[in-house]
């Protein structure tokens, strides 16, 4: 509460600098929704905003309105290019020549730019790429790409110039994603390195690769990795040194059965300290990892599906001459989790200093020994066992085995922990149990108590725990040791404690989720179509499903615009009755009118299609979506077009219009309100009619 002689300050209350400084820390927090939110408030904040709303500018040319944004910034004159730092470019599709000209305008006119963002096909045009070079060398580029399959090229004969891949030296990050069912062929790795070789400042590279074609193994060709190769002739231009290849800092390979690079390619990649500023390292499969051990010693972040056993002894082998170097550099947050895993208790050995986070995930039988299927009575001296290998872990995720009764032994391995605060714990148990979900908001309770009375060191924050919801049986279908399928609903759980002691358990259900995301998808849609709806036919929906609201809501101004909007496309008439259906909308042309000419253009018989189409809304239900939602919707649209009619008529140009439908619109929303929103308009503009610091200016 304020003192009764100090007011609370209100934003409008605070000068410019400070209202910068505050846009500016929600712009990188890459939170657009409450920039845009913010900038509607008032005028002087939408003035103050406009360099940060124009700071990232995208440019998706299969919308229309992103296509008439490029016109607008290339209008003469224009002042919003000099806000513009970063640059991205979607789905440009092999545009036609005169938008690859509008690109290059933009580029050319631009004062100042930092990033600059391909999302398309892979075969960047090297125009774009040797401009960048020229105006902005200090400029990022990422180019998160499609593999070009040659069946979509239509105009390509030629099968290798699907794959002419982009390389600059203002590459920062190439990220590739795989076509489907395309089999690689030697032109993609040749490609591939070319893009590496004359990329010397590449530091981020993704491959995913989850969809193409027969699988195999390809060539190795860590000849021409050594060597920039000549792509048509195979002749190497010059010698150059493994030195040449860039060091990156983030490298993923994720997807393939078989490994894409062989071990002599990374190698040669890897060896005058190639992996030496490397420091996430995704490697799905993991059949590689040998040629990263002892030369990454900036490495923080390992992703890994399997782990190689041999290798690490090979690496630690006592009869190697020379020593060996750190394992696996800095380790702080390892990711193991895959099919047939063990226990990696030889990688744990050489990160146990810095490893704070460890996520250890068997996805098929709980294996954590000696590659035997034994569950509790092993599991838990596991857990020991990571206690005293990496006694500074802060985050660990775990597979537990559950028979008849919680493995209390388990629960108190974790509690002496002295750094644990996060715990995540896969329950698995035999198939004998049965399917049902064996996990409820108790028994998370419970299992949080347990750990939480006995926790050496710090107190546990946060306990998650989650069920499998498919099994994979392995062995003998009468073996008890295997996983049991869940195949009912079983929800996740998260215990945390409050600051006065209490215990919270939240249940969260994945497929409900799933569920919820897929309706807000269909609501977004449905409401995106009936904002570009005409008024009249609005209203026609209304009255379908509201009369009386319409009429006492609405008030002749609106059903005025409604009727000029229905005359002027179709000489529809009035709207002062409703349409009984939608077979009846083709008898509410005016008498005397002939439909022939009407609807002979093709244009007209498209737009009278999308009529019929939307008065048939009210008739179909559309598939998980509920009446009163679309109803709601065609409600709120016509209350905000009043609201935006009325006020074009009591404010001025300057006015925040804008402002006023997101900020006040919930006064008198469908009549609950003493105030009805005409009156709310003119109590509006009165206080804005006030004088207000910060605004003489």
């Amino acid at each position: 509460m304020f003192p009764e002689n100090q007011s609370m300050l209100s934003l409008q209350g605070l000068n410019d600098d400070v209202l910068r400084l505050i846009i500016g820390e929600i712009f990188r927090d890459d939170d657009r929704l409450t920039l845009d939110a913010v900038s509607k408030v008032s005028r002087r904040l939408y003035q103050i905003s406009v360099p940060w709303l124009y700071r990232r500018v995208i440019i998706l040319f299969t919308a229309r309105s992103h296509r008439a944004l490029l016109l607008r910034l290339l209008k003469d004159g224009s002042k919003l290019l000099s806000f513009i730092r970063e640059l991205r470019i979607k789905r440009y599709l092999r545009s036609a020549s005169e938008q690859q000209g509008q690109i290059l305008e933009l580029l050319h006119r631009l004062k100042r730019l930092e990033s600059f963002w391909w999302d398309d096909y892979c075969d960047m045009p090297d125009v774009f790429l040797n401009f960048l070079h020229e105006k902005w060398p200090n400029a990022r580029i990422i180019i998160d790409a499609e593999q070009v399959c040659p069946v979509r090229v239509k105009y390509s004969l030629n099968r290798n110039s699907a794959f002419v891949w982009p390389s600059s030296y203002c590459l920062h990050t190439f990220i590739f994603r795989a076509a489907r069912q395309y089999e690689f062929d030697r032109s993609f790795k040749l490609n591939l390195f070319r893009t590496i070789k004359r990329s010397p400042n590449l530091k981020i590279l993704q491959i995913w690769d989850f969809v193409s074609g027969p699988f195999g193994n390809l060539d190795d060709m860590s000849s021409e990795l050594k060597n920039d190769c000549n792509l048509t002739t195979g002749v190497a231009e010059h010698e150059a040194k493994s030195e040449d290849l860039p060091r990156l800092e983030e490298l993923t390979l994720a997807g393939r059965i078989l490994p894409l690079f062989t071990q002599n390619e990374l190698n040669v990649w890897g060896s005058n300290d190639g992996w030496a500023k490397l420091k996430r390292l995704m490697l799905k499969p993991s059949d590689c990892l040998p040629a990263f051990l002892g030369r990454v010693p900036s490495l923080e972040v390992l992703d890994c599906s399997s782990y190689l056993s041999k290798a690490i002894e090979d690496y630690t082998d006592p009869t190697r001459l020379e020593k060996p170097k750190p394992l696996l550099g800095v380790l702080r947050e390892l990711e193991y989790q895959g099919f047939g895993i063990t226990f990696p208790i030889e990688v744990l050995q050489h990160v146990s200093r810095t490893l704070i986070s460890l996520k250890m995930h068997n996805m098929d039988t709980f294996v954590h020994q000696n590659g035997s299927t034994e569950p509790a009575d092993a599991q838990y001296r596991d857990v020991i066992t990571l206690n005293d290998t990496c006694p500074w872990l802060e985050t660990l995720a775990v597979d537990m085995w559950r028979e008849r009764v919680w493995p209390e032994e388990f629960f108190t391995a974790l509690a002496r922990f002295r750094y644990l605060i996060n715990v995540t714990i896969f329950v698995e148990r035999p198939s004998e149990i049965g399917t049902s979900p064996v996990i409820d908001k108790d028994s998370c309770k419970y299992i949080y108590k347990f750990i939480q009375d006995r926790k050496c060191g710090k107190r546990l924050r946060r306990l998650e725990i989650k069920q499998h919801k498919m099994g994979v049986t392995v062995g003998p279908s009468s073996s008890p040791q295997c996983r049991g399928p869940v195949s009912s609903i079983s929800p996740d759980y998260t215990c945390a404690s409050t600051k006065e002691g209490d215990i919270l358990v939240d249940e969260v259900y994945w497929q409900q989720n799933a569920k919820c995301n897929k309706d807000a998808e269909e609501l977004r849609l449905l409401t995106k179509n009936i904002k570009c709806c005409s008024t009249g036919r609005l209203v026609l929906l209304a009255r379908e499903f509201d009369n009386i609201w319409t009429e006492r809501e609405l008030g002749a101004d609106v059903l005025a615009e409604a009727n000029e909007d229905l005359d002027d496309d179709f000489s529809i008439g009035p709207v002062a009755t409703s349409c009984p259906d939608a077979r009846g909308f083709l008898d509410r042309f005016k008498e005397g009118s002939s439909l022939i000419p009407r609807i002979s253009d093709s244009r007209s018989m498209k737009a009278l299609g999308k009529v019929v189409r939307f008065l048939c809304l009210g008739y179909q239900a559309q598939p998980k979506m509920k009446e009163g939602s679309r109803e709601q919707i065609i409600k709120q649209v016509l209350l905000q077009r009043k609201v935006e009619m009325r006020a074009k008529k009591f404010f001025n140009e300057n006015a925040t219009l804008f402002d006023i439908i997101e900020s006040y619109s919930q006064v008198g929303s469908y009549g609950d309100s003493s105030l009805s929103l005409y009156e709310s308009l003119l109590e509006i503009r009165r206080n804005q009619s006030a004088p207000r610091a910060g605004d003489a200016q």
